[in-house]
């Protein structure tokens, strides 16, 4: 049995004489392994398009381990990536996030959408459209820091206050708390206004933000250290993108 999807190749390696294992994250399916059978044969029309970070529409045909690829047809290829090593190494690591944190088999549109606005957007800025993915996907998938109250006495965040970031928690720590001796990163309250911003507007209001580089910094620096909670493992792409600084 076939049928159409459309989706983009997060992961892709050689598999045997002439074929591509490939992790695709599709509209319809969520994530799903596929085999493109043929695709590294000099003739073959499937090769020039199943290229990592390509939005495709593809024919698929169901088996029993793995379904394989029929065709594939580019709707977006984002040949930015091929020029700027910087650029596509924050691909991968989204796409690493990505697969690291979702399950086989199971459709998010939410987070499709947000994978390929950030992409999009790595053209315009790398570092913004990691931020933005990192606390939009950590909201859809219910880990969302808390930014308005305190994680542990739950007392709002004031203008006034200086705050802390706490991985363990999971959000914003007030003074008081702090005193307490909880783990906490120092994080301005600039910085926390523009969590918020980025967690419950589009990347084009978060772009308007005059200032922002140093905050981005800091809140990816939280951000950091909080995925690898959630997810359990180091990403690896992180320690690639470092030595690229």
């Amino acid at each position: 049995m076939t049928y159409k999807t459309q989706g983009v190749v997060i992961r892709r390696s050689n598999y045997k004489e002439a074929d591509f294992l490939i992790k695709l994250f599709t509209k319809e399916k969520g994530k799903i392994a596929v085999i493109a059978k043929g695709a590294r044969k000099i003739k073959s029309k499937l090769g020039s398009s199943l290229e990592p970070f390509y939005l495709n529409e593809y024919m698929l045909a169901e088996g029993k381990t793995l379904d394989t690829v029929c065709s594939s047809q580019p709707k977006k290829r984002r040949l930015f990536l091929r020029n700027d090593l910087r650029k596509m190494a924050y691909a991968y690591y989204l796409s690493e996030i990505i697969d690291k944190l979702l399950p086989e088999r199971e459709r998010n549109l939410k987070i499709y959408d947000l994978y390929n606005d950030a992409l999009d957007f790595l053209e315009q800025d790398e570092e913004l459209a990691a931020v933005y993915f990192e606390l939009n996907i950590f909201k859809i998938l219910g880990f969302g820091p808390v930014t308005d109250n305190c994680v542990s006495c739950h007392e709002d965040i004031l203008e006034s206050d200086s705050c802390g970031l706490s991985c363990d928690f999971g959000g914003t720590i007030c003074p008081d708390c702090i005193k307490k001796g909880l783990r906490y990163q120092d994080i301005s309250i600039g910085a926390i206004k523009y969590m918020r911003i980025l967690s419950r507007f589009d990347l084009s209001v978060a772009l308007k933000v005059r200032e922002k580089e140093k905050m981005i910094r800091a809140i990816r620096s939280f951000n950091k250290e909080y995925l690898k909670i959630i997810s359990h493992y180091p990403i690896k792409t992180e320690k690639f993108i470092a030595n690229l600084s």
